[in-house]
């Protein structure tokens, strides 16, 4: 999607204030993020237009709990991934989860074919630390992480984006990542080598 289809400040204060029409322009903005990301996380048999739409439910419900000073599609983005790990943790059978945010920046070769991504209890507890740790980022370090790392946009992209230089976007991915890192780390979730660490290790 285009990133000039974002909502602006006063289109969700109104929208805050139950203005039926800034709502519906809202959603109908947000929606195909919304779907980018869960058709980027969901594999079967999670049905990503079923999360997408529970998503967008979820926003719409609590739009007034989204504090401005943050960016909204960092906001939406956290909603959204938690309502795909509610949706997975309900699911009885194995499936694949897409890393978010590449644990090794140096590491090119982690991908959905690796069986390091499959779904398991400890990767779910691992995402649920990953998302905690996102939230913890101020919302400048997590939209770059987020333009770049989730939604694949170049450098150059993320700096029409975000309207910084592309030399800005450069220094602000690496230490959005490596303060990402770091908190992993002192979570326990992953080592020092961008090792995902079990719950039963941890004990």
């Amino acid at each position: 999607m285009s990133f000039s289809e974002q909502p602006d400040d006063l289109e969700v204060i109104r929208a805050q204030k139950d203005d039926a029409k800034s709502i519906e322009s809202l959603l109908k903005k947000t929606s195909p993020y919304i779907l980018t990301l869960c058709k980027t996380w969901c594999r079967p048999p999670i049905d990503p237009e079923d999360v997408a739409q529970e998503s967008l439910i979820r926003v719409a419900k609590n739009l007034k709990s989204f504090q401005h000073g943050s960016a909204f599609f960092s906001w939406v983005y956290t909603l959204t991934y938690r309502t795909f790990l509610d949706r997975a943790r309900k699911e009885s059978r194995r499936s694949n989860i897409a890393q978010i945010v590449p644990l090794d920046s140096q590491n090119d070769d982690i991908g959905s074919d690796n069986p390091a991504n499959s779904w398991s209890s400890e990767q779910s507890e691992a995402a649920d630390a990953l998302a905690s740790a996102l939230e913890s980022l101020d919302s400048a370090q997590r939209e770059v992480l987020i333009l770049i790392d989730v939604q694949e946009l170049s450098y150059e992209q993320a700096a029409i984006a975000l309207g910084i230089p592309v030399g800005t976007v450069r220094s602000r991915l690496a230490r959005s990542r490596l303060k990402l890192r770091n908190l992993l780390i002192n979570q326990g979730t992953i080592s020092d080598a961008g090792i995902v660490i079990s719950s039963e290790e941890t004990k």
